[in-house]
């Protein structure tokens, strides 16, 4: 049977009495009270040196920062769980104290009892936070990992088509030429050029779907023309006019952030096709400080609260998904007077910022 570890607990408070009988009664019920601090900044070096499970914070503490600026240091740096032991139990001080997302606030003197109940809460509550942070990034690896997979099968099926069946229908439309040449039927001409146009139509819709499925361009040109040609193409499909503007260059990017932007276009203009009963739509690329952005805006009837977050909303939830992977963030919101927007933000990885710079 494996052996329980000590959960860590950091004591800040100034108080050296008070901290030491804390201490001992602490380490008699079962902690690793392994530390005390009387400063915010006593408080960050025991943090760094041995990170709590739980920290027991007083309020009022040495130096010039009190224990709410403490408390909140410790969890923005540490993503640690916090309990106010304090004598001060005014509105703004517990107004202050919960600005910290603390797991408990016990008023002094506080039962040994009472204060064991809530540390197994507590730790019991971060237990279960560490599991769901796991299973998310689990989750999370797992959709990368399909995302790959998907890109890698779109990518076979796109050079199918380009390098396959593409070729088949031109060596038809040379043979069609050749056999046109030696019938001299009347009509048959007509025939001939007709079954000609078809072929034709069939190779332009075969390259389409290559390029939908997986954008070749993106090896030769930029992400900004090939997302130009892309709305060229789906204006022809669809009732929409379509402006793409760059306002700022843009550094070499690695081929997943240009093929993610590639996606989020896609993906918005056909949810905007579907949905928006707009009319015309702006994609606009730029860069900002060190990340890349794209802002995709439509003049339609604008979207629902809490449509993008849906579970139902499979396509951005992915596409979110795919961009938080890069460090990135996507944004769905309703614009003034009507419309929507979509702002995907990328980081640019170090040698990208360089080149900006």
């Amino acid at each position: 049977m494996a052996t329980r570890v000590p959960p860590k607990v950091l004591i800040v408070e100034d108080e050296k009495i008070v901290a030491r009988d804390l201490q001992a009664s602490l380490n008699e019920m079962g902690y690793d009270a392994f530390a005390i601090a009387a400063s915010a900044e006593e408080a960050l070096a025991c943090a760094q040196a041995k990170c709590p499970d739980v920290v027991l914070m007083d309020i009022r503490i040495k130096g010039p920062s009190d224990g709410v600026q403490a408390a909140d240091m410790l969890r923005k740096k540490f993503s640690m769980s916090i309990i106010y032991l304090t004598s001060h139990a005014d509105a703004n001080t517990v107004h202050r104290a919960k600005s910290t997302d603390p797991h408990g606030y016990l008023v002094k003197p506080v039962k040994l009892a009472e204060l064991g109940s809530m540390l197994e809460i507590v730790l019991h509550r971060r237990h279960l936070d560490l599991a769901l942070r796991e299973a998310q990034e689990r989750s999370r690896a797992l959709a990368e990992r399909l995302a790959a997979v998907r890109e890698e099968e779109r990518r076979g099926v796109a050079v199918l088509l380009h390098d396959g069946i593409a070729q088949e229908l031109f060596a038809l439309k040379l043979d069609l030429r050749r056999l046109q040449a030696f019938v001299k039927r009347r009509g048959a001409k007509e025939i001939f050029e007709e079954i000609n146009l078809t072929v034709s139509k069939c190779m332009e819709s075969i390259r389409q779907m290559a390029n939908d499925l997986r954008p070749v361009a993106l090896a030769y040109s930029s992400v900004f023309n090939v997302i130009a040609e892309h709305a060229r193409h789906f204006e022809e499909r669809s009732n929409l006019r379509i402006n793409v503007i760059q306002t700022t260059p843009f550094p070499p990017l690695a081929e997943s952030i240009q093929l993610l932007l590639f996606r989020a276009a896609q993906e918005a203009l056909t949810n905007v096709a579907r949905h928006a009963g707009a009319t015309s739509v702006d994609i606009i690329l730029r860069t900002d400080g060190d990340r890349v952005a794209m802002e995709i805006t439509d003049d339609g009837v604008g979207i629902g609260e809490g449509v993008a977050t849906k579970p139902r909303s499979l396509g951005l939830l992915a596409l979110r998904e795919r961009i938080a992977a890069l460090g990135g963030d996507l944004t769905v919101r309703r614009s003034e007077p009507n419309g929507t927007s979509m702002i995907v933000e990328i980081p640019m990885p170090p040698d990208a910022r360089n080149h900006a710079a």
